[in-house]
């Protein structure tokens, strides 16, 4: 008897037939067919970066990202599914005050790299989280990060000129 071993990575799901012809030596043949069940795989979020002005953003002894009240900043994330998925991938990214449980903002995006451009206009402790759904409706685990933003004074500008009035007129 002859065995013959053969090793198979599906990029797809779906029903994946293998065929197998065998012939002797005096020309006999048999053929012989498995069907094997390709299950989706769920997308995962593989990277996600926080830059400002195309810096990474610091972070304090907890692993919150820093940044300032109205400071813009760049979030990019990395997915990876299989190929017949990848670029149908939509993502789900959303803010919560972690101290009233507000929503910050929250925006939909697709592809396997997903780049959005946020900002908070509150101080406060915010998480960030994001997942990713594929074509299939199978959803990622859910990435959370977490973000302190800093109050910013307010400043005020004088910005008329010297003007002469007399008293009493507006």
């Amino acid at each position: 008897a002859f065995k013959f071993n053969c090793t198979l990575t599906p990029e797809i799901e779906g029903d994946v037939t293998i065929t197998a012809t065998v012939t002797d030596d005096d020309g006999a043949t048999t053929t012989s067919a498995i069907i094997i069940i390709v299950r989706n795989i769920p997308p995962e979020i593989t990277n996600i970066q926080a830059m400002s002005d195309n810096t990474n953003l610091s972070k304090d002894s907890r692993d919150f990202w820093i940044v300032n009240e109205d400071q813009l900043v760049n979030l990019r994330g990395l997915a990876f599914d299989s190929p017949n998925d990848i670029e149908d991938l939509s993502w789900t990214w959303s803010s919560i005050n972690m101290g009233d449980n507000s929503v910050a903002w929250q925006i939909q995006d697709t592809g396997s790299i997903s780049e959005i451009h946020v900002w908070w206009e509150l101080s406060g402790e915010y998480t960030i989280s994001s997942d990713v759904l594929d074509d299939d409706s199978i959803r990622s685990p859910e990435e959370v990060k977490w973000i302190k933003v800093n109050n910013v004074n307010p400043t005020a500008e004088i910005t008329s000129t010297e003007h002469t009035v007399g008293e009493s007129m507006p």
